[in-house]
């Protein structure tokens, strides 16, 4: 075998160099028990959900340990079974480098290999979550597992732990009491865990948070490894999903964030219903023909700002499978956001110093370099995207809700709870989502979310023929694509929050085109205008998108209750984000969103908001 490969921040090295693939089966695999385990997993004695298996690893490095499992699950888990596996790498490796290191075992992992690789995402920090067959799920945490600890939950808690990553003594950051303690708040009576270390403090500190260790035979030339169970008791709640009692979901819109919502829960294996007003989906601001996915930019990284770092990645992941098999107006041929004011330099500055995103996914660039990538002139220094860049919303709902039971024309004027459920029309839900843009506020146990529109007029040009091509995204406060195969291209978008029409106004067209002259003058002078459309984009007052379970002006939760909304002008990345949100929660599987990330865009923020100022008054 090759040398393994070997890590010089911490002088060591990713896995044995005798066999890595049977150093992971040795200490991890049959180390936990898996095999067995997983073959008794359909008896109510084992202490597992049976349709689910939660694997939490420490050090993804090569995913080598990811593969191991997998292999071991399909060969011995029921078919009707989920494995979730979940691990945290701090300095994720180029793909180039992960398929180098796994060169030696192609043939053990047949085309699994490939297929992760296909799926990695973006080495950018934060949560993906990503789907990489119908029975397992991959949770990539690029973060320190300090960060982690502090910010994450397992719904439903760990199965087997995976202590893994570098030697205690290489790496000791992350063998500490707060991992052990995040251990001890997601395990349960059947939890196991296995390392390839046996330090005395590693033992000493599992030992300390209710786990009961044993030291046995290490693989190799490795004298000792450690192994056990978790004994203090129940400390995660760990029952099935909820999906296994969920029959009917009903979600009312038929946008992009209903459909998005639609799309995910056929993936859990459920059947929702769409009510839709209008005779087809994608009927309001989700129906323009092309939109451009960018992460919101803000100068420290936030709760929120992962929000938007995750759904932008994983959108990215999404697009790219389906533009495999079909066309929705994938493009990703790259966005320069062109810096116009000095505090957008700031911003920008601290975003590359605070969001740490890998170069090859972010950089700054001057005037020269951005003219070369955009194919016209520019004269303003740019911050580049290389992985953003256009897609159809409008053929992407389209997408989303194929084989999904919409019942168009359907005006739904109430909604009430009654012991069946939700009450829509005659009928009843286990669970309802809300995804009907302002319309949400008419109903009664919505209405006091803080929701404003704001209306959004973009413009359809013709591109001269004498003019050099666009060859990527221009944002500058407003934007300009590239133009698609018959020569159109579309700029945009005014931003009205004192029109709630969506009458077409020439003047919103001039504006459009005055706007892109000051910052692309040779390729606005090469347009004519050829079409417009306006629509009204939701957004909440604090600029953040509502999504998750409903609660009362009271704070109390509203039972199988969501919303989906104010989702602004970053609608394609956000109603995803949102999607993945509530469908976590409904299927009561591992999050994709860190915690506190979740608390910052739930409805409830807003009363706790009212009561934190009700409190500061009356003290």
């Amino acid at each position: 075998m090759k040398d393994p490969l070997y890590n010089q921040r911490f002088d060591d090295i990713y896995f044995s160099a005798l066999d890595g693939a049977a150093e992971t089966q040795h200490v991890f695999i049959n180390g936990n028990d898996l095999p067995a385990r997983l073959k008794k997993a359909v008896t109510s004695d084992c202490g597992l959900a049976s349709k689910r298996f939660t694997i939490f690893e420490t050090g993804f490095g090569t995913g080598l340990n990811f593969l191991s499992a997998i292999k071991c699950f399909r060969e011995n888990a029921p078919a009707d079974m989920h494995l979730h596996f979940m691990s945290v790498e701090k300095y994720p490796l180029a793909k180039a480098e992960i398929m180098a290191a796994l060169s030696p075992w192609e043939d053990s992992f047949a085309s699994d290999i490939q297929q992760m690789i296909d799926c990695y995402p973006h080495r950018i920090a934060g949560v993906h979550k990503v789907f990489f067959d119908p029975r397992i799920t991959l949770t990539l945490f690029f973060d320190d597992v300090s960060d982690l600890v502090a910010r994450a939950h397992v719904a439903g808690g760990v199965d087997a732990w995976f202590l893994d990553g570098f030697a205690p003594a290489k790496n000791p950051q992350m063998w500490g009491d707060d991992l052990y303690a995040f251990m001890r708040q997601n395990s349960h009576a059947q939890t196991s865990f296995s390392s390839f270390t046996a330090a005395g403090h590693v033992r000493r500190g599992l030992q300390a948070h209710g786990f009961e260790v044993e030291k046995t035979q290490g693989f190799g030339r490795k004298r000792d490894m450690i192994k056990g169970t978790f004994v203090a008791g129940e400390s995660a709640a760990h029952k099935p999903s909820r999906k296994n009692t969920t029959q009917k979901i009903a979600i009312i819109g038929g946008g992009l964030a209903g459909t998005s919502c639609a799309y995910l829960l056929k993936k859990q294996g459920l059947s929702p219903v769409i009510f839709e007003t209008a005779a087809h989906v994608a009927a309001g601001a989700s129906g323009n023909p092309v939109g451009l996915y960018n992460p919101r930019f803000m100068a420290h990284r936030t709760p929120v700002s992962d929000f938007y770092t995750a759904s932008y990645a994983a959108l990215y992941r999404l697009l790219s499978a389906v533009s495999q098999t079909q066309d929705v107006g994938f493009r990703p041929m790259g966005a320069l956001h062109l810096i116009n004011k000095p505090e957008k330099q700031k911003r920008f500055d601290k975003m590359i110093e605070n969001w740490q995103w890998h170069h090859d996914h972010m950089r700054l660039m001057n005037a020269q370099e951005a003219t070369e990538i955009a194919g016209t002139s520019l004269e303003l220094d740019a911050l580049h995207l290389p992985d953003s860049g256009m897609v159809s919303p409008k053929e992407l709902c389209a997408y989303y809700a194929r084989n999904v039971d919409i019942r168009y024309h359907e005006t739904v004027l109430d909604i009430k709870r009654t012991a069946e459920g939700w009450q829509v029309g005659a009928e009843s839900f286990d669970v309802l989502v809300l995804a009907c843009a302002q319309s949400i506020s008419i109903f009664k146990t919505t209405a006091w979310v803080p929701f404003e529109t704001v209306r959004g007029q973009i413009t359809k040009c013709i591109v001269s023929n004498n003019v050099a091509p666009l060859k990527s995204a221009l944002c500058y406060g407003g934007y300009a694509t590239p133009a698609d195969e018959s020569g159109a291209c579309i700029i945009g978008s005014t931003f009205q929050k004192w029109r709630d029409d969506i009458d077409l106004d020439a003047e919103d067209d001039r504006d459009n085109l005055n706007n892109l002259m000051l910052h692309a003058p040779q390729f606005a002078s090469a347009l004519e205008v050829r079409g417009a459309r306006a629509a009204l984009r939701v957004a909440a007052q604090d600029r953040v998108p509502v999504c998750g379970a409903v609660y009362d002006e009271e704070g109390i939760a509203q039972d199988d209750l969501y919303i989906s909304a104010a989702h602004g002008s970053h609608g394609l990345l956000s109603s995803l984000g949102a999607a993945m949100m509530i469908v976590d929660d409904i299927c009561e599987t591992p999050s994709a969103f860190y915690g506190d990330t979740i608390a910052a865009l739930s409805p409830q923020r807003f009363i706790l908001r009212q009561q934190k100022k009700q409190g500061r008054f009356s003290s």
